[in-house]
């Protein structure tokens, strides 16, 4: 499963990167392999990343329990933001 999210975020994460949605970072993410036409930059970003937040466990449960919190946290804010987005913008289409 984790092979599977991070292949998952990888491809997003070079979508994103290709369409400019970064800012500076692109440059850097948005390179795909030439010979497997693979986005091994991006895969290799989010493997860092995700390593990066392994190495909290040896923080002690405080420290991975602010991750999973921060986690929780953002998926509610992911969902909650396209909902009032259309209720605010198009709020004549209700």
């Amino acid at each position: 499963m984790g092979q599977a999210g991070t292949v998952t975020t990888s491809r997003v994460r070079y979508a994103y990167a290709r369409d400019g949605c970064f800012g500076p970072i692109p440059k850097l993410i948005k390179v795909g392999d030439q010979t497997t036409k693979t986005p091994v930059r991006a895969v290799s970003f989010n493997t860092s990343i995700g390593m990066g937040c392994l190495l909290l466990i040896f923080g002690g449960p405080v420290a991975i329990n602010a991750i999973f919190s921060i986690t929780a946290i953002a998926v509610i804010v992911a969902l909650a933001v396209p909902i009032l987005m259309r209720v605010i913008l198009k709020k004549s289409s209700f």
